[in-house]
């Protein structure tokens, strides 16, 4: 089954279920009328609310049926006649759990919807009234606790923000039928009377109806931007398509909602004013219905798709916006600064124009130059792009994959780019162009994705081959991870004993380890919990383990664990260590070893350390790094460590945990 019939199923119910919210608020806030007209209309759409709810019910009963379908891989007969997956499913699964309330809620709502139709007292009226506004409220709560965010630790928190966006649009959305219903009858044979009763409820509807919009706006950017947080998630995924395309309906419907309410209720509100000036209102609030029934429509899709953040982006565009690419190279700042500033010089001077007098013709020219000018600016720190540039990689960031990237490099590049990764390989000579030095940054100017596309496909203008038919996906991923680390050892040369305060930047690549118990764990389990000692004695610095074992409580009580990076188990006894995948581990790590004054073997691609030790701190970045070799004064004595290390605690996150894969 496709998404299709589901995202129609919770669509037609979602607005089902916001006819019946907003309709109810919209007939609380207009007065009770003895005129024959008004009363019918209030009646009409009483009745109205008992059709949709029993539609809110079969939509929401075809939605449960549906997902059922899709997760079991059953034809909807199929699961019709075989009540006892249904039941499994609606009683086994939270996404079933969450249905079969709000189908109990949605059957018990067709009660007070059917006594508001039964002509009683106005006072039992507006009880059934409020009562069916809350069960239907409730029915609107419940929704988002079996939605995407609801499904994920990191991402609970918004599930509050999700309900307060459907209520506020389900009370502003759901109360515009009642509202062109009520004008358009007015319209047809209207009266003073009539005119006043309109223009009251109107302008009460229109000033609750500004706490909505705000309501909505903000949530809605905050659950936006929550879910999708990079260019490739917004324009390279259906569901950031999805979200963009909701974002501009939503822009539609202001502007129409504004009209309305600055042109169209002042007019309704002058004594005598002609029926044609309420066909017009209602014909603008039909459109801001619609547009709002788009949006329902979009947001039912995306309850159907992947999420941004677990699909895989699709760029289609040549080119992307980067400042970290473009800044550096002249005359960029210069050309870009210059572009923005006279574009606000543009807009400010379109704004005097339209102030002091104004003339169309000239607040069009300040606009059109304020656009050029964004767009020469935009230009000017725009790269070329491909379709992999925010691709997502399918190999975490490890040691392992980082040695064996560091494999394949040698096989397969080092004839152009060397046997030190620095361009200056036998084969070189023969391209149109050098090969790139892979010291240099390469890693911050291009994403993963660029590498990925260029290892994919090559870079004919440059005489580099494409490697997918050498290279599986996951070996493509490992020379990546290798680069970033390999490029990033250049940069943390700077690296010293001592910490530089409040300036994470350099992710540990994640290995697994034994604790003192024999328990497997990874480096990111300490994240959030620990700092860690990561040290790669030789067997000449036993003194130094031991030192580290007799120290082991005084550091725990500092969040701070020693980790031995050794094959031999005498030496790494009775302390938390590597043993299997040690020689990946000091491999990678050799690779960050490199400092201001031994920048090692050009022709080399590691660095040959005997002892290192790296200071990572609890979020997962290394912080500072001592090379016996070099480093005078280091941590021999633990006090200096622990300074150290206490500095380390006393900072609050900086910046999130570094990725689990390069980015």
């Amino acid at each position: 089954m496709t998404v299709l019939f589901p995202a129609l199923c919770k669509a037609i119910a979602d607005i089902a279920l916001a006819w019946v919210i907003g309709g109810v608020l919209f007939l609380l806030l207009a007065a009770p009328s003895s005129d024959p007209l008004l009363a019918a209309w209030q009646r009409r759409v009483q009745v109205s609310f008992l059709w949709a709810a029993g539609i809110h019910l079969f939509a929401t009963a075809g939605l449960f049926i549906a997902q059922v379908a899709i997760a079991t891989d059953m034809a909807l007969s199929e699961i019709v006649a075989a009540g006892q997956t249904l039941e499994s499913f609606g009683f086994d699964t939270h996404y079933g759990r969450i249905t079969l309330a709000r189908l109990a809620l949605s059957l018990l709502l067709l009660l007070p919807t059917a006594i508001l139709i039964r002509g009683w007292s106005r006072e039992q009226q507006r009880l059934a009234s409020i009562v069916t506004a809350w069960t239907a409220a409730l029915i609107a709560l419940i929704g988002p606790l079996a939605g995407h965010a609801a499904g994920e630790d990191d991402s609970r928190w918004l599930v509050p923000t999700h309900q307060l966006h459907v209520l506020a649009v389900s009370a502003w959305l759901g109360a515009l039928p009642a509202w062109i219903w009520l004008v358009a009858s007015v319209a047809v044979t209207p009266t003073e009377t009539r005119r006043v009763y309109v223009a009251a409820t109107l302008r009460r509807f229109s000033q609750l109806a500004i706490g909505f919009v705000v309501a909505v706006v903000a949530s809605g950017l905050v659950l936006a931007f929550s879910s999708a947080s990079s260019a490739g998630e917004w324009l390279g995924t259906t569901y950031g398509q999805l979200i963009i395309t909701k974002l501009a309906l939503l822009a539609c419907i202001l502007l129409v909602a504004n009209r309305i309410r600055t042109r169209f209720l002042p007019v309704m509100e002058t004594v005598g004013a002609k029926p044609a000036a309420f066909l017009a209102g209602a014909g603008w609030a039909a459109t801001e219905f619609f547009c709002g029934v788009l949006i329902v429509g979009c947001a039912a899709a995306l309850s159907t798709v992947i999420p941004a953040r677990h699909d895989q982006p699709i760029w289609r565009l040549p080119f992307r916006f980067s400042i970290e690419a473009t800044w550096p190279a002249w005359p960029t700042p210069v050309i870009a600064a210059g572009a923005f500033s006279l574009a606000l010089l543009s807009l400010f001077w379109g704004l005097l124009v339209c102030l002091r007098k104004p003339q169309k013709a000239k607040a069009v020219a300040a606009g059109a130059a304020a656009v050029i000018s964004v767009a020469g600016g935009l230009w000017q720190i725009s790269v070329q792009a491909y379709p992999d540039t925010y691709r997502r990689p399918s190999v975490a960031y490890s040691t392992i994959s980082i040695t064996n990237g560091k494999r394949l490099f040698a096989q397969n590049c080092a004839a152009c780019h060397g046997s030190g990764g620095l361009g200056d390989g036998p084969a070189a000579s023969t391209l149109p162009k050098p090969p790139a030095n892979l010291s240099e940054p390469h890693t911050v100017l291009h994403t993963a994705g660029d590498m990925f596309w260029w290892l994919s496909h090559g870079i004919p203008k440059s005489g580099m081959p494409g490697f997918a038919d050498v290279l599986d996906e996951q070996a493509r991923w490992d020379v990546i991870n290798f680069l970033r680390t390999f490029s990033e050892g250049f940069q943390a040369r700077i690296l010293s004993p001592e910490i530089v305060p409040d300036h994470p930047w350099l992710g540990a690549p994640n290995f697994f380890l034994e604790d003192e118990n024999g328990a497997e764990r990874e480096l990111k389990d300490f994240r959030e919990q620990s700092n860690v000692l990561l040290v790669f004695p030789e067997k000449s610095d036993a003194m130094r383990v031991e030192q580290l074992r007799l120290e082991q409580k005084r550091f725990r009580k500092e969040r701070l664990w020693a980790i031995i990076v050794s094959p031999d188990a005498t030496l790494a006894a009775g302390v938390p260590n590597v043993r299997h995948g040690a020689q990946e581990v000091r491999e990678s790590y050799d690779l960050l070893s490199r400092s201001t004054t031994n920048r090692g073997d050009p022709k080399r691609l590691e660095m040959g350390r005997h002892s290192m030790e790296f200071l990572i701190d609890r979020f997962g970045y290394i912080r500072a790094r001592w090379l016996q070799a070099e480093d005078e004064c280091g941590w021999q004595n633990s006090d200096e460590l622990i300074s150290q290390v206490r500095v380390l605690n006393r900072e609050s996150k900086i910046l999130p945990p570094p990725a689990q894969h390069v980015h």
